[in-house]
């Protein structure tokens, strides 16, 4: 229970109190919750999340204040007598060690606040003490959200239109049945190199510009990441791609803006096309087909022979393989998520309605739900019956790498549990905001995913 002690003194010196949080939109609650963290002692320190922190956690549109704004509303309050910046307030707990560290009322308990525990734990390690303050509270996504709305009208339109329908509640119910279900993932293995360079200048003797190598990022990419994915989201994932090394393909990038200047593909020429799956099919299956080889024609027949099993599947048209890798070479699936151009390439039609184009294809694949992914337009679901047109929700795109991987391991397990069209494209849609959010490949976790659809309430 929350209690209050009498105000702390010491012979030795100041006793230190420590607050943390956010405080994008400073409002009364905060400003009662430091006051009375004050009274607590004789110095205020209060740890403040960066904007990096701030914006993997809440969501799309935080912070809505950046941290030099933040941090000023802070220090302008004559309680508080010190702001500290920090990514990691446990380690600024263990080096500060205060006597007392604060809290709202609302982190009593701890019942969904696992970081919080340790904070406690850490605390109570060497003496010190958590309280609780009984300030009013108030939310800063609700505020900011209903007077600072970050998003355009269509965005607006379409979050409406879903919680008209649907309560938070029951869309989280959605993915709290994620726990527990089994995910088998067949597909290529993919290394995604970024190369930074910088240009030296242009060559006096060729018509070509001479680049300086810096530093590699990679990270894992294809059916690793959407196995990664999956479990972060709370299934069991199996991963299967045969008897291959990944296939690197490497980005050359330049400047703080990361452009992509030119890229190649290495070790496509060492994969062995899959003969036989190597684990038992699973409930939910996930074909990535990404076209370097691993899954010839007649390997993609067997793999969806079986109608007992779920199959989500995507087939990708790349630079690699531009025009040969279609969709056309599967016989069936139950989910599938393509781009428009591949959904024009495996009906060989440049120009006609899209809608069409879909209706077809699922047709002819007895296909439950197909999803048209369309980059920064958003994306549109077919339930077999009707559309449903979805914008992008993300508010900052740093890099598009990975969002139709990030799309397709977050709406698989819906569309295997038979959720509505709009959920699907709703979830769809924050997973990949939330992938382009970062640089390179960001696994998707169930936490985040659920503070990105609060943050939309």
């Amino acid at each position: 229970m929350s209690y209050w002690p009498r105000p702390y003194s010491s012979e030795n010196g100041l006793i230190t109190v420590l607050a943390d949080g956010n405080f994008d939109g400073l409002h009364f609650g905060h400003i009662e919750h430091l006051r009375m963290a004050r009274g607590l002692g004789a110095r205020l320190v209060v740890a403040l999340a960066t904007d990096e922190n701030v914006a993997g956690r809440k969501g799309p549109g935080r912070p809505r204040f950046p941290v030099a704004k933040r941090r000023v509303m802070l220090e302008a309050l004559r309680f508080v007598d010190e702001v500290i910046v920090t990514d990691d307030s446990l380690e600024l707990v263990a080096g500060l060690r205060p006597a007392i560290y604060v809290k709202g009322k609302e982190y009593e308990g701890g019942v969904d606040h696992a970081e919080h525990q340790k904070m406690v734990q850490l605390v109570e390690s060497y003496g010190g003490q958590v309280v609780y303050t009984d300030s009013m509270l108030s939310s800063s996504t609700e505020l900011l959200n209903s007077n600072v709305p970050f998003l355009g009208a269509v965005q607006k339109a379409f979050i409406d239109s879903v919680k008209a329908k649907y309560s938070l509640g029951a869309i989280n119910g959605w993915l709290d049945k994620f726990q527990g279900l089994q995910a088998l993932v067949i597909g290529e293995p993919i290394k995604d190199v970024y190369q930074r360079v910088e240009p030296l200048g242009k060559s006096p003797k060729d018509s070509l510009v001479t680049w300086k190598p810096l530093g590699v990022e990679e990270w894992d990419g294809g059916a690793i990441i959407v196995a990664k994915h999956l479990k972060g989201l709370g299934l069991e994932a199996i991963l299967d791609f045969g008897d291959i090394g990944p296939i690197v393909k490497r980005r050359f990038v330049w400047g703080p803006g990361s452009v992509k200047v030119f890229a190649t593909v290495e070790n496509e020429d060492r994969v062995v096309p899959m003969r036989k799956c190597l684990f038992p099919a699973r409930s939910l299956n996930v074909i990535l087909d990404f076209g370097h080889g691993l899954i010839r024609n007649g390997m993609a027949t067997m793999l969806v022979k079986s109608k007992d099993e779920f199959v989500a599947l995507t087939c990708q048209s790349n630079s690699s393989n531009w025009g040969f890798n279609l969709l056309s070479k599967y016989p069936r699936a139950d989910y599938v998520v393509a781009d428009e151009a591949e959904i024009r390439l495996a009906s060989h039609d440049r120009t006609w309605d899209l809608e069409y184009l879909v209706e077809e294809q699922a047709r002819r694949m007895g296909t439950r739900m197909l999803a048209v992914t369309q980059g920064h337009e958003g994306c549109v679901v077919y339930d077999g019956n009707s559309f449903v047109y979805a914008p992008a929700l993300a508010p900052k795109v740093v890099d598009t790498l990975g969002a139709g991987d990030a799309f397709l391991a977050a709406t698989a397990p819906l569309a295997y549990l038979g959720a509505p069209a709009d959920i699907v494209a709703l979830i769809g849609n924050l997973a990949g905001a939330i992938e382009v959010s970062a640089l390179g490949q960001k696994v998707l976790d169930i936490a985040t995913l659920r503070k990105w659809l609060k943050g939309m309430a």
